[in-house]
């Protein structure tokens, strides 16, 4: 009978975008058996808060397997049944981003079960599965909680070679530097923590105040300051949560449009009629900005995690509008000890909505 190695990863907080292992334990096959393999089932229940504190729940099984000898210990790498089961949920920076609200994030909880399977005269066989961590009040016990997002590898090698050194603190999902954090008044902050008792990732915004500078929420500190030059974005970070920065407009707005001609065909005629044509297509605002002079590790978050995100959003008239953001120049300097200058990390924002934002119609 099949059973779980000592390195499958329990009950606790786990990342879709990190490697979640799972050991399972061949039993003894019959000495004339063949095709044998173990065979894991991956039970996952994705759940999805409202503000109400109801949830959405929707089941799903992952099915994996591999051929294996008796005794023979076979790792699992279980995340893609975790990003699978958490794909339904888009962030939507309008929905999680409210002043003053919370925003629970959708999270899924996971059982594991494996057993033994093999062929013998032709008959297929296999054994009762094996629960990982058995039962709880008659229900087989939660294995795990996996969450988007996902530790880089060098910080998954610094916590294996020194636990310790570096344990992993989930009370605050950023990896922005504890102080030096500037915002306009009026902007957004969000806070995203890995609730330990509840076991589920949960956000609370604030708008900043005039003059702020303090610690938010006890763990990282801001200032706010009245400035029209600055722009608020939010972007998904790398542990899967929205969270909000404040950039400097550079007073740079371009506007692209394309436009293609093409040669009409033309009846013969006495009379000249026009024999080309243009399309217009829709034009595109392109926003400058900068993150401003910054320190050395505040400069390194806004070129490794910041520029690194794949979703962004750009505060544009009281509304999150979907954006692109890139590096003006494909190399950032973090710092340069040759000139002893403060660095800044310059970038180009598109919105992915076409049209003018300064000529708009309004009903």
């Amino acid at each position: 009978m099949a059973s779980f190695g000592p390195l499958t990863q329990g009950e606790g907080l786990n990342f879709a975008h990190s490697p979640i292992i799972v050991q399972v334990v061949a039993g003894t096959f019959p000495a004339t058996a063949y095709l044998c393999k173990v065979k894991l089932r991956v039970a996952c229940t994705f759940l999805l808060y409202d503000e109400n504190g109801d949830y959405t729940a929707v089941t799903s099984e992952h099915p994996f397997s591999a051929e294996a000898a008796s005794g023979q210990s076979i790792p699992f790498d279980i995340s893609s049944a975790i990003r699978s089961a958490l794909a339904p949920f888009i962030p939507d920076a309008n929905e999680i981003l409210q002043s003053g609200a919370s925003f629970t994030y959708p999270f899924i909880k996971y059982h594991l079960y494996a057993k033994d399977e093999y062929m013998l005269k032709n008959v297929r066989y296999d054994s009762p599965e094996a629960i990982f961590g058995g039962y709880v009040n008659e229900q087989p016990a939660v294995n795990g909680i996996g969450v988007a997002g996902g530790l880089s590898a060098f910080e998954r090698y610094k916590t294996a070679h020194f636990p310790s050194e570096y344990p992993i603190s989930f009370s605050d999902l950023t990896r922005k530097p504890a102080n030096g954090e500037v915002y306009a008044v009026g902007d957004i902050i969000t806070h995203a923590y890995f609730d330990t008792q509840l076991k589920r990732v949960v956000a609370t915004n604030a708008t900043i105040i005039q003059g702020m500078n303090t610690y938010f929420d006890g763990m990282r500190r801001v200032f706010g300051e009245t400035n029209a030059d600055r722009r608020l974005f939010a972007f998904v970070n790398a542990f899967g949560v929205v969270e909000t920065v404040s950039a400097l407009s550079k007073e740079s707005l371009e506007w692209e449009s394309e436009s293609e001609e093409t040669n009409l065909s033309q009846t013969p005629s006495f009379h000249p009629a026009p024999v080309r044509t243009m399309i217009q297509a829709e034009g595109t605002e392109f926003y400058g900005c900068s993150s401003g002079p910054q320190t050395r590790e505040w400069i390194a978050w806004w070129a490794t995690e910041f520029l690194s995100a794949k979703h962004f959003w750009m505060m544009m008239e009281g509304l999150w509008v979907p954006c692109t953001i890139k590096p003006t120049d494909e190399k950032v300097t973090i710092y340069d000890k040759k000139t002893q200058n403060l660095q800044s990390v310059d970038f180009d924002v598109t919105p992915a909505l076409n049209g003018s934002s300064i000529t708009s119609f309004v009903l």
